[in-house]
């Protein structure tokens, strides 16, 4: 009981700052001359939305303790003794793919592409394309570990392959470049980080030859992955024409039915995520793991949790959050320029504050450093990266000169290069920090409110490429900002302090 509650407490401290930031918004559009506030109809139901949030990723991060993490790192503890390269890449492929599968925030994106480009991209075929691409980097993942390649090289090489892929979109249909970039933060949330942080830790628990160094990368390399994965397929769809996008305000009458009418959909779709791993995990358990009967049912005790902790997040996103943030970005932006930069950097601050898998990740720092570097130094980094990113994501919006290749292109150069210049640790760590920052918040909240900016410069009508493109600047921007923290740390580090 003490584990839960200590859960709750970190996910209402999380959350609390988000229901701050949306009523503080509120207030200014009340009594601006100007403002036109949101219906208090939508604001009560992102309330009550918060709550079900709150109860939600309280009880998915507990499922998730007792389940997906331990099978992630007990499975990579397992793949290791075993010494045989091809069970280890195989199972590795699969357990990428299955866990991309079972990431509410892949579901989520996936379905808005689908809804904005009128069905032309298929939910399906995305989602399956980029857990393609992450099972294929698990496997390069395992390949870095067990031969103890540097990551440097490999993440220099697989931009490349991805600048390459994306400037190809950019010229053949440039609403494209977006969506492919934003697949980088789809499977970086609340399962799949947590998931593939323990698979690490396993595999390197078993390694003696193991560095300190080993113990990130594996959620960069994994975002790498999707934007790979989405960018093949999306280049197979690059003759399609996308028609100009009218996004339409929210249809939910009342504040407790929606959450009623949504049960159904959102119970399936909970359930056909998770079951692909559940049937993983059993494979797993009767031919590798081999578990006693306690450790067993206790895992699939843990699996039940994560479902309905699952079915009450995508519940509380998208009928609670997606609809009001939109309406909040849009409404704001009429304030002027100023006022939509100054709430989005502010937004983009706190909301990280969030993100279950950026406190999984800090703590994973705080004990791989022993304690060295703390949490606070790399959350505030982090929310530091995550403010600029959405200010340049409004600028944006409202200079249409200003397009996304322009943007992204030089900032993950610029990332590339102090790659050289940062600790060997940071290197890993700062990709891994980047990805976890576009977490089920920032699929949800955070694109939305930017969506909305981008609807009322467009005129109330935008394309496919400005409706996507925050997930690239929300999960880059940060990797810099961990990089320049990663170089003040060994300065501070050489001095025999800690930070």
């Amino acid at each position: 009981m003490s584990i839960l509650l200590n859960k709750l407490k970190e996910i209402v401290i999380s959350v609390l700052p988000v229901m701050a930031i949306v009523l503080v918004i509120q207030l200014i559009l009340v009594v601006s001359p100007q403002g036109n506030a949101v219906p208090w109809v939508d604001i009560f139901r992102f309330l009550f939305g918060s709550l079900v949030l709150i109860v939600g990723l309280t009880i998915l991060l507990f499922g998730l303790d007792l389940s997906i993490n331990k099978v992630g790192s007990d499975t990579g503890n397992s793949l290791i003794k075993t010494r045989n390269i091809g069970i280890i890449l195989t199972i590795s492929g699969l357990l990428g793919f299955f866990i991309a599968v079972a990431e509410p925030d892949l579901l989520i994106l996936a379905m808005q592409i689908g809804q904005f480009s009128n069905g032309a991209i298929n939910t399906f075929l995305i989602i399956i394309s980029i857990a393609f691409g992450v099972g294929l980097m698990m496997i390069l993942s395992f390949l870095r570990s067990i031969f103890k390649f540097n990551i440097r090289p490999i993440l220099i090489t697989l931009y490349l392959i991805i600048f390459a892929l994306t400037i190809a979109l950019e010229i053949i249909n440039p609403n494209l470049f977006p969506v492919a970039f934003d697949s980088s933060a789809s499977v970086t949330g609340a399962v799949a980080v947590p998931f593939i942080l323990a698979l690490g830790i396993g595999a390197n628990r078993s390694d003696k030859h193991a560095r300190e160094e080993d113990s990130f990368g594996m959620v960069g390399l994994t975002s790498a992955g999707t934007i790979i994965g989405a960018s093949v397929y999306l280049l197979i769809k690059s003759n399609v024409s996308f028609d100009t996008v009218t996004v339409p305000t929210s249809q939910a009458n009342g504040v407790f039915m929606p959450f009623i009418e949504g049960l159904p959909t959102y119970l399936w779709q909970a359930g056909l995520a998770l079951l692909p791993f559940v049937v993983l995990y059993l494979v797993l358990q009767f031919s590798l793991l081999k578990e006693d009967k306690k450790t067993f049912f206790s895992k699939l005790k843990g699996f039940l949790y994560v479902f309905v902790g699952l079915l009450l997040f995508l519940l509380s996103a998208n009928v609670g959050y997606i609809g009001v943030a939109r309406e909040l970005g849009k409404n704001l932006s009429e304030l002027g320029i100023v006022a939509v930069t100054i709430a989005a950097f502010f937004i983009g601050a706190l909301v990280i504050l969030a993100e279950s898998s950026v406190h999984v990740l800090t703590d994973q720092i705080y004990n791989v450093t022993s304690g060295s570097l703390k949490k606070l130094p790399v959350l505030i980094a982090l929310s530091i990266g995550v403010g600029l990113s959405l200010v340049f994501m409004v600028l944006r919006t409202t200079f249409s000169w200003l397009t996304l290749p322009m943007l992204i292109i030089p900032l993950y150069s610029i990332a590339l290069i102090l790659s050289f210049f940062t600790p060997k640790l940071f290197v890993g760590l700062a990709f891994d920090s980047g990805a976890t920052s576009s977490g089920p918040m920032a699929a949800t909240f955070i694109l939305a409110f930017i969506q909305g900016v981008a609807i009322h410069f467009g005129g109330q009508t935008a394309t496919l490429g400005d409706l996507f493109g925050t997930l690239a600047a929300v999960t880059v921007v940060p990797i810099i900002s961990i990089e320049i923290l990663g170089i003040i740390y060994n300065k501070v580090l050489n001095k025999g302090e800690s930070l």
